[in-house]
């Protein structure tokens, strides 16, 4: 067993502190990443807790739900119950609900419903990381943008309600990975064109392949993919990906290719500009912009 909680008879100094009476086996927690760590605790509290209507949300409904985070989180589950609780009792993260939440079995772990992890997230991360939540959430349908929009007004009293309300605008099931909901919002502030997504490009009536992002301007077609660092993962793949973007290039669309660097260096806006992308003549709403109260 990886965690175990403090009694007479275990012999610490092979452990790691977690808090409160919990302990970590050193040597197999070294091994495990933020989001295995995180899991590990959920499930080691999960199996010891009874009554209070517990119930797991917010980031740790995330995890639970393998919704993606793009920030690093702690090792504190995030626990909602019907019973007041000091907030650092133990290694829990506890909110107090008066009523006991909605939720699924998911490996023994009770996990709140996806709309209501969508609203905890909304009060906890920034902006951003509420829209790389909700992207997912809308692409894996957990949910429907009308779906929350009807549980917003039913839980209007739920923290993160107005923020999570003013960010469905830019709710964009197109976005199909983290990097992408960076992508769109990078372009969007920055007053570029806004691409068309997940595209199928054709040549002749022969399929070339499909694209992140595409711009046709005029006579000239402009083609950007986001790599993330995991994407090819073997020789094969790379090889078929060369061959799927000499078709593209082959057929007139001048291709570019963008990774998490090029995007947090600001490359990404730079580049698209020097390649002609024009700013748009209708700039849309304001994204709403917050921070993040924690990841803890």
């Amino acid at each position: 067993m990886i965690i175990r909680a403090l009694t007479f008879d275990i012999d610490t100094t092979a452990d790691e502190s977690l808090g409160g009476n919990l302990y970590a086996a050193r040597l197999e927690w070294g091994r495990l990443m933020p989001i295995e760590r995180h899991r590990a605790v959920i499930e080691y509290y999960a199996g010891k807790m009874r009554g209070d209507g517990q119930v797991f949300s917010n980031i740790s409904g995330a995890v639970m739900r393998d919704i993606p985070l793009p920030k690093q989180i702690s090792y504190r589950p995030h626990c909602y119950s019907t019973a007041k609780r000091k907030s650092d009792e133990n290694v829990i993260r506890w909110h107090f609900s008066a009523t006991p939440l909605d939720f699924d079995l998911i490996d023994g772990v009770k996990v709140a419903k996806p709309e209501r992890i969508i609203v905890d997230l909304a009060s906890s991360l920034d902006a951003d990381s509420t829209l790389i939540a909700l992207n997912h959430c809308i692409l894996a349908r957990h949910f429907s943008v009308p779906d929350l929009e009807k549980y917003l007004c039913q839980n209007t009293g739920v923290p993160g309600n107005k923020r999570l309300r003013s960010l469905l605008p830019f709710a964009n099931a197109k976005c199909e990975s983290p990097m992408e909901t960076l992508a769109w919002l990078a372009l969007y502030r920055a007053s570029l064109a806004m691409p068309e997504q997940q595209v199928r490009l054709s040549s002749a009536n022969h399929f070339l392949g499909r694209v992140d992002m595409h711009w046709q301007l005029n006579k000239r077609s402009i083609v950007a993919e986001l790599d993330g660092k995991v994407k090819y993962t073997d020789k094969e793949s790379i090889f078929k990906e060369k061959k799927r973007e000499d078709r593209i290039a082959e057929a007139g669309h001048k291709v570019l290719r963008f990774t998490w660097a090029d995007m947090q260096s600001g490359r990404l806006v730079s580049r698209l500009k020097e390649i002609g992308i024009p700013e748009r003549r209708y700039f849309g709403r304001k994204l709403p912009e917050w921070g993040s109260d924690t990841m803890d």
